[in-house]
């Protein structure tokens, strides 16, 4: 939005520097030149005037949201779990560019998990009433839950926050989970990309196409919001060098054949993979997860960040900070078992570390936040990382 208040205003400028250097020419048809340049300042300025107005209104609506949620949690009859959840999922909404529709998540589509007791029930739009269902479809029937699509009849963000107040008190709505959209390296990933994780110690800028010859590279998409980190040996001088890894999937044009072994002879190339997962595609977990109830009082040292264990039925998907939203402190998670990861070595699934938003919490809000990450589906444990003992600084309860 500000982006494109500048340009209005760059135009702006642009359009009057035309009209004083047309005034300059003294050319046949100069006041048709002017005529026409005063008539598109005239639209920029309204079309200026408009994004500012809009820009505005867009503040106001989500500090009124953020009030009605706040008097939504205390007025629906809702256990502390489902309050959690609901609040985690609310500022993973904001976080991701509410209320525009380029976001990593719907906002007029929500997955609703029923337990093991309605398993022999298929639901319809009626039986969410009075929840408005344009449509209601099974997704997913196992044997410990089943799980529906819910596409509300009126789309947004506070509609949808509205619909997950009411849908958890319903007694066989078990969880709900957001409407994820597959991102643009996503997507590419599933058109049979490869995964590049690069030296960033040996690189100016961003990886191009042409830093990959020989191989006939067509994209090169980044995945931002992830780093892992690497040792790398100078083939000069030989000193070990630390160096961070930055991923980015690519697309070829041509025979695969041999496309891995030439990415990973190159220098500035840390591993290269292919992709085996599917990003378009829902998943569910595999294993039982382990949620985070309470930290032990003697665990006071925070450092601001969580150690996640992912569950073994995402084990080839990449997570970044846009997993996390609402959460992350940081422009990057970073993937903390990637070495495991390259050598093979003993990898069942991947281990995470974010930085979270409030390094300097009281001890309950350190609780609070294990709890809303460790829900997430993918997230098979989750556990602060502390020092044992006490340190100075640390604030206590209440402060």
């Amino acid at each position: 939005m500000k982006k494109k208040i500048l340009c209005g205003l760059f135009a702006i400028v642009m359009v009057a520097s035309a009209v004083l250097l047309a005034a300059c020419g003294g050319t046949d048809g100069l006041q048709g030149q002017i005529d026409e340049l005063t008539r598109q300042n005239e639209q920029l300025s309204e079309e200026n005037e408009q994004l500012l107005q809009e820009m505005q209104q867009l503040q106001s609506d989500l500090a009124e949201m953020q009030e009605e949620f706040a008097k939504l949690i205390t007025e629906n009859d809702l256990t502390q779990e489902e309050l959690l959840d609901v609040e985690y999922k609310f500022k993973k909404l904001i976080g991701t560019g509410w209320p525009g529709e380029n976001v990593a998540y719907a906002s007029d589509r929500l997955y609703v998990r029923v337990g093991q007791e309605y398993l022999d029930k298929t639901f319809t739009a009626e039986d969410f009433l009075p929840v408005e269902a344009a449509e209601v479809a099974l997704t997913y029937r196992g044997d410990a839950f089943a799980e529906y699509l819910l596409t509300l009849r009126m789309p947004g963000v506070k509609e949808l926050i509205y619909a997950m107040m009411k849908l958890y008190t319903f007694d066989f709505v078990e969880e709900l989970q957001l409407y994820e959209r597959a991102s643009e390296w996503q997507l590419a990933a599933d058109r049979g990309g490869y995964f590049v994780g690069v030296r960033n110690i040996l690189l100016d800028g961003p990886l191009t196409a042409e830093d990959l010859a020989p191989v006939s590279v067509t994209e090169v998409i980044p995945v931002e919001g992830v780093r892992a980190f690497t040792d790398y040996r100078d083939p000069t001088s030989g000193d070990v060098l630390f160096t961070t890894v930055g991923f980015y999937v690519i697309t070829v044009d041509g025979p695969r054949e041999g496309v891995l072994e030439t990415l990973s002879g190159m220098e500035i190339v840390d591993y290269a993979w292919e992709n085996t997962y599917d990003y378009e595609t829902r998943q569910y977990p595999m294993e039982e997860k382990e949620v985070l109830e309470k930290v032990p009082d003697s665990w006071l040292g925070f450092f601001g960040s969580y150690a996640l264990n992912i569950d073994q039925a995402y084990a080839a998907r990449i997570f970044t900070v846009d997993d996390f939203a609402g959460f992350a402190a940081e422009e990057s998670v970073t993937w903390s078992n990637y070495s495991a990861f390259k050598n093979s070595e003993a990898y069942d699934s991947p281990v995470y570390s974010i930085g979270v938003l409030d390094r300097e919490a009281p001890h309950s809000v350190i609780e609070r936040y294990g709890k809303l990450i460790s829900r997430l589906d993918y997230v098979q444990t989750c556990y602060p990382n502390y020092a044992m003992t006490d340190f100075p600084g640390y604030p206590s309860e209440g402060e």
